[in-house]
């Protein structure tokens, strides 16, 4: 199971500069996982959305992104 992994999102799918995707399973363990937004990795997020499952944030990272499931790196 993804704990917590990054990804780069590719040039066509780039918007408001946002060019890192980080997935990562609720810190405060709702059983959910938050997709993190970033225009810089090293700095904070700009926005999240929150998924109950997994494959939900992966399917949302994959339609939105570009993102495919092996395009993700472990942290």
């Amino acid at each position: 199971m993804i704990m917590k992994k990054y990804a780069i999102i590719p040039d066509e799918f780039i918007s408001d500069s946002i060019k890192w995707l980080v997935i990562e399973k609720d810190p405060l363990d709702s059983g959910g996982y938050f997709l993190y937004h970033h225009k810089v990795l090293e700095e904070p997020c700009i926005y999240d959305d929150w998924f109950k499952k997994l494959e939900h944030a992966l399917q949302a990272a994959k339609e939105d992104f570009g993102i495919n499931e092996n395009d993700w790196k472990d942290f």
